[in-house]
């Protein structure tokens, strides 16, 4: 993480020059699990973006975060960094759904990383779930959409399944059972 890091750090003042007239108004941190990053590598890479880019006052910071690896302490540290947006990854309100997509938390730990946004200041909040899972039904999937519209996100992303070659999922092949469209 340090390497990508810096390797990060680099690629922003490389290209500094060229972005010089422009205003950012938005950053985001995804693509994967960036809550997994240690905080003073955050911190870097958000000081050096505030230090080489010209920030706007509007500007929207997200992280991508999976519920399994943030907690208060980590996200008010965010917080403090500039993050005014937070993307939650729930997928699923219901624990055998989690369990099929080898997913490390629970839909109780959702619900604590959504309380402790809240509590370090973080108002707009996205969550993403999922469709087309294994062992999903229509019904679980709507129970899931209203647990999740209960606690009131600012956005929702619903996202299909895909399954990719080389993957776990894509060497089970015709063994891996998938609700049907």
């Amino acid at each position: 993480m340090e390497a990508y890091a810096e390797a990060l750090c680099s690629d922003l003042v490389g290209r500094a020059a060229d972005c010089a007239e422009y205003s950012v108004d938005t950053v985001y941190f995804g693509g994967g699990t960036p809550t997994l990053m240690p905080t003073p590598l955050l911190y870097k890479i958000t000081e050096h973006l505030a230090r080489y880019y010209h920030l706007s006052p509007e500007l929207e910071m997200t992280a991508e975060c999976n519920p399994a690896t943030a907690n208060r302490e980590k996200l008010s540290a965010m917080r403090g960094m500039g993050f005014n947006r937070l993307s939650v990854g729930l997928q699923s309100s219901r624990a055998e759904e989690l369990l099929a997509l080898g997913r490390l938390h629970s839909f109780a730990d959702f619900c604590e990383i959504l309380e402790d946004a809240r509590a370090v200041g973080f108002e707009n909040l996205s969550a993403d779930v999922m469709f087309g899972i294994p062992k999903q039904t229509t019904h679980s999937y709507l129970q899931t959409l209203g647990q999740l519209c209960a606690l009131a996100p600012t956005h929702i992303s619903a996202y299909g399944l895909t399954v990719e070659e080389g993957t776990p999922f894509g060497r089970m092949g015709d063994r891996l059972c998938l609700p049907d469209e």
